[in-house]
């Protein structure tokens, strides 16, 4: 992933915090409350990424270290609006995740 030239300035009036591609995906950041929200999409717009293409991607983005999670919200909650996987990112280490076990 290198820095996109795609203009990334607001969405849901969150403020951007950057965007990268590379030629199969594309990701952007917006602060989001406590935490930073990176959408991530591939470029063809179909089905189709890994959990290692989400940790990949994290990474190259500049969040190596730092937890991230994904979820998905009540039915109500749910707001689609694309073929986008979402990661919040925090920079708390958080609970629930196994330190120190590889």
């Amino acid at each position: 992933m290198k820095p996109s030239g795609l203009s990334w300035t607001s969405y849901f009036g969150e403020p951007s915090v950057g965007a990268w591609e590379s030629d199969e995906f594309g990701a952007a950041a917006f602060r989001d409350g406590e935490s930073i929200r990176l959408d991530i999409f591939r470029k063809d717009m179909k089905d189709g990424i890994t959990w290692d293409q989400l940790r990949d991607i994290k990474n190259q983005c500049g969040f190596s270290e730092l937890d991230a999670v994904e979820f998905f919200p009540a039915e109500s909650d749910v707001i689609n609006t694309g073929n986008y996987r979402h990661l919040y990112i925090f920079n708390e280490k958080l609970p629930l995740v196994r330190r120190g076990h590889k």
